[in-house]
């Protein structure tokens, strides 16, 4: 019978930790989180990143930004917003639209503050992290076994399957177009996929006992949905982390964890 990777379970023991962690500091740390144009699904993320923010005494403050702006613009109100607000850590929500520069605008990031860790250095992607401490939570290990990210995203696959080859996985990386995908995670014992397509996983693409996570975000029917199939995939994996429940509320704990991090002045070669 499958086991189902309880990634909430696991982010309330993160906060619960954390919140001690918060306590110790001389002010309440500051997140500033730009949200520019409109998009349904991560208007459902910034609102989960608020009210993590709220029950740990976190100061939180989103500015909204227009999708007319352009790059350069983008970047001189994200150096305003720090001068006024003086955040710890600055939340860039992802996808940006179509006319805005996503590499130029996460360049404009100072590295320390930079909480998703897309400068490099010491501070993990919270994604990464989540999905690496999740396994851990239920003892599965990463060393030598085959592991196939699907999505070669910025946000998931890259941050991912770099952090599980530094663990001692070993990684392949697809997208949702791979040709004959089902034939190349098919000997994978970990499959992770971020592709943000409904269904796109299916249970007879996989491994008998192989274990799953579901990393995919995409607005359907209304509400986030992952890519995994979760009906077919239940009857084939071992382990599933679903969508919602599995990698999410894990995302938004390590993304805090990373913010106390910078605050406590801990990857000092931020500051």
């Amino acid at each position: 019978m499958i086991k189902i990777l309880d990634g909430k379970k696991l982010a309330k023991k993160v906060l619960d930790e954390l919140k001690k962690d918060i306590q110790k500091l001389p002010n309440k740390p500051r997140l500033l989180v730009l949200m520019i144009g409109e998009n349904r699904a991560s208007r459902v993320f910034v609102r989960k990143k608020q009210e993590a923010c709220r029950i740990l005494g976190i100061i939180f403050r989103l500015k909204k930004i227009s999708s007319k702006f352009s790059t350069a613009r983008v970047c001189r109100v994200m150096a305003e917003e720090i001068k006024n607000f003086a955040p710890d850590g600055i939340v860039i929500q992802l996808p940006l639209p179509s006319g805005i520069n996503t590499t130029k605008v996460l360049a404009c990031i100072p590295r320390r503050l930079d909480v998703e860790g897309f400068a490099g250095g010491k501070i993990i992607s919270p994604v990464a992290r989540g999905i690496a401490a999740l396994l851990r939570e239920y003892g599965l290990s990463v060393k030598n076994k085959n592991i196939a990210v699907v999505g070669a995203g910025r946000l998931v696959g890259k941050p991912v399957s770099k952090l599980l080859r530094d663990l001692g996985g070993k990684v392949k990386v697809f997208d949702r177009e791979t040709k004959d995908l089902a034939g190349k995670i098919r000997k994978a014992d970990i499959v992770i996929s971020g592709a943000g397509k409904p269904n796109l996983i299916q249970g007879a693409m996989l491994k008998p006992g192989a274990v799953v996570i579901d990393a995919g975000a995409s607005m359907a029917a209304g509400k986030i949905q992952g890519d995994v199939d979760f009906t077919t995939v239940s009857s084939r994996a071992s382990y599933l982390a679903p969508v919602p429940g599995g990698v999410g509320p894990l995302t938004v704990a390590m993304l805090l964890v990373n913010l106390v991090e910078l605050a406590q002045g801990k990857a000092l070669n931020y500051r």
